[in-house]
């Protein structure tokens, strides 16, 4: 059983990565666009919608992860982010098979530019590892906050 501190912190900081990310791919969904052409898995016209749809998932998984618990979607919203950092992890992994390790990973468009690697696999399994671990059930010890 986890902890429902931990559960917390890791379920936050999925959000957080998750809102900026989306925030950051809006504020320049050109580049973004221009990222997820270059990896050429994808038809050339269905990179601008697919920039659009990666985008307000992102956005719309962050927020669900945020929401009370009662609505029941922390479930549903962990398993997408496990699924959506699954489908990042391919696609990284499959242009590095090509040996296109100059691609711009599209990961934060207007923040910095960073190509593709291995460092990026590793950093998307364990981004699905805490996702999974968020799944597991929280204990129910009672929540005391910070302070005792």
């Amino acid at each position: 059983m986890l902890d429902p501190a931990l559960e917390l912190v890791l379920r936050g900081a999925l959000a957080l990565l998750l809102g900026t990310g989306a925030v950051q791919k809006a504020r320049d969904l050109a580049s973004f666009r221009a990222a997820i052409e270059g990896y050429e898995l994808l038809p050339a016209r269905a990179a601008t919608i697919a920039a659009c749809a990666f985008t307000g998932l992102e956005a719309a998984l962050g927020l669900a992860l945020v929401v009370p618990l009662g609505l029941g979607l922390r479930g549903l919203a962990l398993g997408a982010v496990a699924l959506l950092f699954t489908l990042y992890g391919t696609a990284i992994a499959i242009n590095l098979a090509r040996g296109r390790r100059t691609l711009e990973c599209g990961c934060a468009p207007s923040a910095y530019r960073q190509p593709l690697s291995e460092w990026l696999l590793v950093r998307n399994l364990a981004l699905i590892g805490v996702a999974a671990l968020t799944l597991l059930p929280v204990s129910s010890r009672a929540w005391r906050g910070w302070i005792g």
